[in-house]
């Protein structure tokens, strides 16, 4: 299962690198710059899409398999409804922002996007709970291709931005529906059954799940925006292309505990000792990948930089060999606080992210000028 996740990631991101090569040749920088823009805010805002539910959905569903249908329902309702205002709010700001009407359009068409990317937010969840990750890996894979071929090909007969767009909204419905249909053949069919106290319920334990999403999406690049502010461009740009080679590999970690997480949850019901060795074992696995990562990071980091960035990113070699050591702690840091969320101590996790937080945008506040 994690090398199934791990395996999606990588095409998906592999495929969005050839879109964008192959983008920023045809239609130079004002196509690219239009495409970046729209596809940037929509990433930012769909980050809302079915928050909090990859992490709640995965804790408390495998407790209990005979409700996953009554999961599936009212998360889709909730899913849903944020999606629809998400994107009324983001189609009513569109027309202040100050864009090409070019990209006011394409903003206006990628919002139609929310709807099933929230749902497969949802889905997707209840795949891992069943250990069903292949089915992921293949339609992340099915869909990626599909949309880089067609984009290709569009840009290929001389189609604009929008039509890229488009593309990308049509991959997302078509995604939705393969992932329904191995929902239904392989898990559970979808029927109607609703509970608002059941609804309610669900939302307020939500909300500590959705806290740590958006946490974790402020906060994401505090130390980026304030070197920006601070140093200019040319320093973001050394410590972006630092960054890049390091956070790469997080996908492996985050694969792992997405297919563990379940199993920890289930644990921690039935036997603590179980869950002690569960969450240990997985420190020792990652461990035994982290180190050695950072380590050769570390190593080859004048060999790297030039290698993947070409001449004048020298000034980066020194910043990958610091920020090497930041795997094996977050390798370390993705177990732990899924421990406490299997524990039911969201709360906990919370308050830790949020001090955590606070103390690196003050570092970076003090440190960077």
């Amino acid at each position: 299962n994690t090398l199934a996740l791990t395996i999606a990631s990588i095409g998906q991101l592999i495929g969005n690198v050839v879109l964008f090569f192959y983008l920023s040749r045809l239609l130079q920088v004002e196509g690219l710059g239009i495409y970046a823009t729209i596809m940037g805010i929509f990433q930012t805002a769909s980050i809302g899409c079915g928050a909090g539910f990859e992490s709640f959905i995965p804790r408390e569903l495998p407790r209990d398999l005979s409700q996953t249908n009554r999961y599936l329902i009212h998360a889709s309702v909730i899913a849903s409804v944020g999606a629809l205002i998400l994107m009324l709010g983001l189609d009513a700001v569109v027309p202040f922002l100050g864009y090409l009407p070019q990209t006011k359009l394409g903003i206006y068409i990628i919002s139609l996007a929310f709807l099933p990317t929230a749902l497969l937010v949802v889905l997707r969840a209840i795949f891992i709970v069943h250990q069903k990750a292949e089915f992921i890996t293949f339609t992340a894979l099915v869909g990626i291709l599909g949309r880089i071929l067609v984009s290709l090909l569009a840009l290929y007969l001389g189609a604009s931005v929008l039509s890229l767009v488009v593309i990308y909204v049509v991959f997302e419905c078509l995604t939705l529906l393969i992932v329904f249909y191995f929902l239904a053949r392989y898990i559970v069919v979808p029927r109607w059954e609703f509970d608002r106290t059941f609804l309610l319920s669900m939302l307020r334990d939500l909300k500590a799940f959705v806290g740590l999403v958006i946490l974790g999406t402020f906060f994401s690049q505090v130390e980026l925006v304030v070197l920006s502010l601070t140093r200019g461009e040319t320093q973001v740009g050394f410590y972006s292309a630092a960054l890049k080679l390091v956070t790469i590999w997080t996908m492996v970690s985050t694969s792992y505990m997405t297919t563990v997480f379940p199993v920890l949850s289930v644990a921690y019901k039935e036997s603590v000792k179980r869950a002690v060795d569960i969450r240990d074992r997985s420190i020792k696995y990652l461990w035994a990948v982290a180190f050695p990562l950072a380590f050769g990071t570390f190593v080859v980091a004048n060999v790297a930089i030039p290698l993947f960035y070409g001449t004048g990113f020298e000034e980066a070699i020194g910043a990958l060999r610091v920020l090497a050591w930041y795997l094996p702690l977050n390798f370390c840091n993705t177990v732990l606080w899924r421990t406490l969320l299997a524990r039911d101590e969201q709360d906990c996790v919370l308050r830790g992210q949020l001090a955590a937080d606070l103390f690196r945008g003050l570092l970076a506040l003090v440190l960077t000028p």
